[in-house]
């Protein structure tokens, strides 16, 4: 039989909600609601088995019929105390923690590998153009609290119509937004006033999550079918003196069999020296085709445009596993060719 059955759930409730507008357990201090749940839990199906025992020992269906009583009994006493409950904050807290719900969830109570997987669905998603000029849109709107409205291009297929609510209710589910009403027309929308960490996680810490991510696929690619030495780090302080304004921090920097690579991760293409990047391969000391910079902003034309005024690498999320693969295989084979 199973908890509700048996008296468990409605003792576990009755437990919490003497810890919570009683304070019988309050000297534990934030445990006391999960003590008292824990022990109104135990102390039912006690007085189930208790109550339920004869001389031929327990049997089903008296087991079942004692359960139904305590529980119907552990309910009743729960309702007369929150009905008779003279503080109102209290009964609002039990009746909220009975239900049930997700309203004191916090950023920082979520895994992070759920956080990482939200990077991993918004780096995939951004090879549709339609679900980039989202991402893009919602982050020129991040200062903003008030509400405000995407529409959809008019010749934006189902597929992407589909992807971009998809993302949208994924950003929703976070705490992005504070109302979010999402259709395959238009997303109507409107940012949490007080969210900070998600609105960096918006900004921009997506996409080192997702760089980190695909990195770590190739490499374990590359270990798996070539026997490759591989090893992988992210956020790399780089320095030329003790001054921490001389200090520069690489998104990503791995090696393979040797050889190293360093990945810039940008989700903006307004006020990006390029130039800087060049600058810091004679810093590292290294080619610059052993630096890739991945911009989530650009189009496959825009990386065209910016690899040919400057000799490092550049790439999309579209475009930055190809570019990975070909950095990489140019590289040993170069480093091969120079051997023999």
């Amino acid at each position: 039989a199973e908890p509700y059955v048996l008296g468990i759930s409605s003792g576990a409730s009755l437990g919490a909600v003497l810890a919570m507008i009683v304070g019988v357990y309050l000297p534990i201090g934030r445990l006391s609601v999960s003590m008292g749940a824990f022990a109104g839990a135990l102390t039912s199906i006690l007085l189930v088995y208790t109550l339920a025992k004869s001389r031929d020992g327990i049997t089903p269906i008296r087991l079942v019929l004692v359960g139904v009583a305590v529980s119907s009994l552990c309910s009743a006493m729960t309702n007369y105390i929150v009905y008779t409950a003279p503080d109102d904050a209290a009964v609002r807290e039990a009746t909220f923690w009975m239900l049930g719900g997700l309203g004191s969830a916090k950023w920082t109570y979520l895994p992070p590998l759920a956080v990482q997987k939200l990077a991993w669905d918004t780096g995939r998603a951004l090879a549709d153009p339609v679900a980039a000029a989202f991402l893009q849109f919602i982050r020129s709107h991040l200062q903003f609290h008030d509400s405000f409205t995407f529409r959809m291009p008019k010749d934006a297929s189902q597929d992407s119509r589909e992807l971009v609510v998809e993302l949208a209710q994924n950003w929703d589910h976070l705490g992005l937004f504070a109302v979010c009403s999402a259709s395959p027309l238009r997303i109507i929308c409107k940012l949490a006033s007080e969210n900070e960490a998600v609105r960096n996680f918006a900004s921009g810490h997506w996409l080192e999550l997702y760089v980190v991510h695909c990195v770590q696929q190739l490499l374990d690619r590359y270990r798996t079918q070539q026997n490759a030495v591989v090893s992988l780090c992210s956020n790399v302080i780089l320095s030329d003196s003790p001054e921490v304004s001389s200090a520069h921090e690489l998104d990503v920097a791995f090696s393979v069999n040797g050889a190293f690579f360093w990945i810039e991760a940008k989700s903006s293409s307004r006020n990006i020296d390029y130039g800087k990047y060049a600058d810091l391969c004679n810093k590292l000391q290294v080619s610059p085709d052993r630096l890739l910079l991945v911009n989530s902003d650009l189009t496959e034309e825009d990386c065209r445009g910016v690899a040919y005024f400057w000799p490092y690498r550049v790439a999309n999320c579209a475009t930055m596993t190809e570019k990975l693969e070909e950095m990489i295989r140019s590289t040993l084979q170069n480093d091969g060719a120079a051997e023999s």
